[in-house]
């Protein structure tokens, strides 16, 4: 993809647990990197892509690929102050360039 189609910034939280000195855990999100991306509402064509049935509320992020940085399922996506869960990651022809994320809206 070419770099000039990532013109949206977002920021990618890790979720984490941490203990809260009571015997139970609380839930984190701590930041991790701010990226620019190429974002897409997802239409019937890319849910089959992905093998995905439900895709309500969704997005498609295209961002570059990172050397210092892994993207993983446990993280999440803020865009225009919303929170998404990665539900789906995809290295598209795995082209070692660009990864695509599927994210759905916590709401």
């Amino acid at each position: 993809m070419n770099s000039g189609n990532y013109t949206k910034r977002v920021k990618i939280y890790e979720i984490t647990e941490h203990e809260d000195g009571f015997g139970g855990f609380f839930v984190q999100n701590v930041f991790k990197v701010d990226v620019w991306a190429n974002i897409k509402t997802i239409n019937n064509s890319i849910s089959k892509d992905f093998g995905l049935t439900e895709v309500e509320n969704s997005i498609l992020v295209n961002i570059r690929k990172r050397k210092d940085f892994q993207v993983s399922k446990s993280m999440l996506i803020e865009y225009r102050n919303k929170k998404y869960s990665i539900i789906s990651i995809k290295e598209p022809e795995f082209n070692n360039i660009d990864i695509s994320l599927i994210c759905k809206y916590n709401g």
